[in-house]
């Protein structure tokens, strides 16, 4: 590639440098009235010993263009080549760290074992990111959540992975009665591993979350947010549980504590965690927002069929909205 580079600016350079030589001899032939012969050019070279040096531009352009193109283009080919090594390694190093981010989810088989019927659809925007699904079994008890960190990639992955951590940690202890002590815990402990104050600018970072504890026992599921609702649908009607407006981490409400909400869970009901990735995904014909509203109506329409065919619907739309 960058041969034929080198030789196409030699090429130009040899162009303009004959235009000069053969202007200057046309000007000769036309001033002394000279034919254009082979007789007619030696003697215009004798007459006027400049052609020589004038007929040598082009020679002298091409050799002095070559190395001077020479050098420029293989410094442009060595620089792209290090930022493509650059950029090699840093996706490994992503991929590696995509890999560490799966490793923090749950297995299928937990999932198969704990939840038997549900669906998961992930969309990670990038190669790692901040939403994430966290599911885990204490005490009898089934605690799923749905979350969503600060962040895209890298910064996501990494709020991913500290707040993975500290539901598991806040979880082993077991020192929570309800829904919202898990999320307060973590709330403070997001402030406290951050080093976050109101009056420093720096660490913002936090976590929007759906958290909901099942009691297969006694058929009762209790719920809070941070910032993320979910939706029941039971008898053809939705019901939403809202959250709280104040996420995990520092805010000026963090003092608050969360709202918990108990609710009685019936044989047909679909319970549907989820982030704002999905609602709030730009596109289609008029490059609009997808809205709540119109996440509401295509869970609605759908909700009687088998759940892995709602997540093909759910995969289509979501596929649609980037045509």
């Amino acid at each position: 590639m960058y041969k034929r580079t080198i030789i196409k600016y030699v090429l130009y350079s040899v162009f303009l440098g004959i235009i000069f030589p053969v202007a200057a001899f046309l000007i000769d032939l036309e001033h002394n009235s000279f034919s254009l012969t082979f007789q007619n050019i030696i003697k215009i070279h004798k007459l006027n010993p400049i052609h020589f040096i004038i007929d040598s531009i082009p020679l002298i352009l091409a050799i002095v263009t070559y190395f001077i193109i020479k050098k420029l283009v293989l410094k442009e080919v060595h620089l792209r080549n290090e930022i493509t090594n650059q950029k090699d390694e840093i996706l490994e190093d992503i991929e590696n760290a995509k890999r560490l981010q799966m490793a923090l989810s749950p297995r299928k088989e937990f999932l198969d074992e704990v939840l038997k019927t549900y669906f998961v659809m992930e969309l990670p925007r990038n190669i790692v990111g901040g939403d994430f699904f966290w599911v885990k079994k204490h005490n009898g008890k089934i605690i799923v959540a749905c979350a969503d960190c600060t962040g895209h990639g890298v910064s996501g992955a990494l709020m991913h992975m500290l707040c993975a951590a500290l539901l598991n940690e806040i979880i082993n202890r077991g020192i929570y009665v309800t829904a919202s002590d898990i999320l307060d815990q973590t709330r403070m402990q997001i402030i406290k591993n951050l080093n976050q104050k109101m009056q420093y600018e720096g660490l913002s970072e936090g976590m929007d979350i759906a958290l909901c504890i099942f009691d297969p026992q006694k058929s009762v599921m209790e719920y809070a947010g941070a910032y993320n609702p979910i939706y029941i649908i039971r008898n053809n009607e939705l019901i939403e549980l809202k959250a709280d407006k104040m996420p995990l981490g520092l805010h000026p409400r963090y003092s608050q504590i969360f709202s918990s909400h108990e609710i009685e869970i019936y044989k047909d009901d679909i319970i549907y965690l989820f982030s704002d990735g999905y609602a709030d995904q730009f596109g289609g014909p008029n490059y609009s927002r997808f809205s709540y509203k119109k996440f509401k109506n295509l869970l609605l329409e759908n909700h009687e069929l088998p759940l892995e065919q709602q997540k093909e619907i759910l995969l289509k739309k979501y596929a649609f909205l980037f045509d």
